[in-house]
């Protein structure tokens, strides 16, 4: 820091000393398939750099979901290598089916019908344009050169490849990518533009330690997701490979997979749990499940102890469609015992009731009695209002802002039929539910958000303005001879940017640089103690940060000061 009051240059305040890094593993990590940085970008236009990026990488990722969506039906290939190979030259040849074909079958399967859903809700919602399609993302080129790769066994039937080498370009032009109105007319509304940007960017892919798995099947090689998250998990431990897995335990109907979930749920028994998941989508944590289950298990009994649930009534309906169903809870009835306080809960297809004492209880929305779907709903809508309540009812231009009633989706469980038996499938539960959740809403309610985003900064702005006002220009001549060879700015900026907050470390040196000795710097600092400590921060914040204090801030400082010289 400098000796002088103000000015500080590029410093900023000091800190506590950083821990030292963590010693290296013992075992080597082997790290998920990623991108290395950049070593070669060119780009033109005004889209602004840290917008494209979000935007494309929103779109990459969907494009990656979309990867698994569709089977194909052909062949896999003869051997791991040429699995991963395969992927990524359908890749660099923009072909998504082909990528897609690469894939684990269960993996891919599991996510075909949501995923599809998902995407035809977003161009509904005019998120996506509908030129946006499953078979290719519009305004994203990929072009891989001298890929190279290394293959490792894992087991029979399943391997590590490598991949130690390459390049790839990434090419993006915003005028080609599927954006969709309300995403063009949002960022336009905030001075910004979606179209006119290019970018390509040159990257060196992977290194040594990079790797997918793949995995043989009746019908070939395919790279699979799970099993190469659970292998890079393996390493990472220093564990051994499983030799024995955990078997699946399906139902004879969708009913009878969620009953079956719910009792291992309800017992707390982790392998039960596991083994009632569809295979579809967790083959691999069935297959290493013992690498952790036994302290997982652990865990839980000790977290649980003294807690108990008894399910007293579980009625449930399927709608089926295939191999799939949605499995929803019409009513349902749980008693709770935890430390010998008990309380019931249920649901009767249309109401929810909580029966129970205490504080808590009788101040929740249940102590009045039954909530209801229709309340729910209410509740819904009061949330908005409630947030209007604060002050963002009106948009900028002084028009209400209206938000549209949402109706309360319908959430159900999806179960997956696997060789003719029944199983539970959260991944595809969690995107069935986001499509729900999409569902019940229009283009007119995401605009509202949107209004009441853009009022909330705007208030946040002019509070900010109300609560510090006008800053006044002040001569400090007066102050002149108190500091020796220096005067203050003749303009105000900011003031009070540590919230009362004091870096004691500054505050001294601060004291010692005005005062010159150590005695009558404790003298201002014990003087200083007694005044109002958010303008003792402002000062300090000053010191460091190089503005000039408040007239206010100056006047207890050099009061503290005339009182020790």
């Amino acid at each position: 820091m400098s000796d002088q009051f103000g000015p500080n240059g590029d410093d900023a305040p000091g800190g506590a000393t950083p821990p030292p890094p963590p010693p290296p593993p013992q075992q080597p990590v082997e790290p998920v398939l990623t991108l290395d940085s950049e070593s070669e970008v060119t780009s033109s236009g005004g889209f602004g750099g840290r917008a494209v990026a979000g935007i494309v990488g929103a779109l990459l990722l969907v494009g990656g979901t979309v990867f698994a969506v569709t089977q194909l039906g052909s062949s896999g290939p003869g051997s791991a290598e040429e699995a991963v190979a395969g992927l990524i030259d359908a890749a660099g040849d923009e072909d998504l089916l082909g990528v897609m074909a690469a894939l684990d079958p269960g993996e891919r399967d599991a996510l075909r019908g949501p995923v599809e859903d998902l995407f035809g809700e977003l161009e509904r919602l005019e998120v996506l344009d509908d030129s946006f399609d499953l078979g290719g993302i519009d305004g994203i080129d990929l072009e891989f050169a001298d890929v190279t790769y290394r293959t490792e066994p894992v087991r029979e039937g399943l391997a590590r490849v490598y991949v130690t080498g390459g390049t790839v370009t990434t090419s993006v032009d915003s005028d080609e990518l599927p954006i969709g109105d309300f995403i063009s007319d949002t960022v336009e509304r905030f001075g910004g533009e979606v179209s006119g940007f290019q970018e390509s960017n040159t990257s060196d892919i992977f290194d040594d330690d990079v790797f997918l798995v793949a995995r043989a099947g009746d019908d070939g090689w395919r790279v699979s997701i799970g099993y190469t998250l659970a292998e890079v998990a393996r390493l990472e431990s220093g564990q051994p490979l499983p030799t024995v897995g955990i078997e699946p335990v399906g139902a004879d109907s969708p009913e009878a997979a969620v009953e079956g979930m719910v009792d291992a749920l309800v017992d707390l028994d982790l392998r039960d749990v596991v083994a009632r998941l569809s295979p579809a989508e967790f083959a691999a944590l069935q297959d290493y499940a013992d690498l952790f289950l036994a302290e997982a298990q652990s865990g839980a009994d000790e977290a649980t102890d003294g807690f108990d649930v008894t399910v007293d009534e579980l009625t449930l309906r399927a709608d089926t469609s295939g191999d799939t169903a949605t499995v929803f809870v019409d009513a349902v009835a749980v008693t709770v015992d935890a430390d010998g306080e008990q309380f019931s809960a249920s649901f009767d297809g249309e109401c929810f009731s909580i029966d129970g004492e205490g504080e808590d209880f009788d101040e929740s929305p249940f102590a009045d009695g039954p909530v209801c779907t229709e309340d729910l709903e209410g509740l819904s809508n009061d949330l908005f209002d409630g947030g209007f309540d604060l002050g963002f009812d009106t948009g900028l231009d002084g028009d209400p802002i209206e938000f549209p009633e949402i109706d309360t989706p319908e959430i159900g469980i999806t179960t997956q039929r696997v060789d003719g038996e029944w199983f539970v499938a959260p991944v595809a539960s969690g995107l069935d539910a986001m499509v729900s959740g999409l569902e019940v809403l229009e283009r007119s309610h995401l605009d509202a958000l949107v209004d009441m985003v853009e009022q909330f900064f705007a208030g946040f702005e002019e509070s900010f303005e109300d609560g510090f006002g006008d800053f006044e220009e002040y001569e400090y001549d007066e102050y002149d001879e108190q500091f020796p060879g220096e005067s203050f700015p003749t303009t105000t900026t900011i003031t009070g940017t540590q919230g009362g907050i004091i870096d004691e470390a500054a505050l001294d040196e601060l004291l010692i640089a005005y005062a010159g000795d150590q005695s009558t710097a404790a003298c201002i600092r014990a003087e200083l103690t007694l005044v109002d400590p958010w303008l003792v921060a402002e000062l300090v914040d000053s010191y460091i940060y190089d503005y000039e204090p408040s007239l206010e801030a100056q006047d207890v400082f050099f009061a503290a000061a005339d009182a020790c010289f």
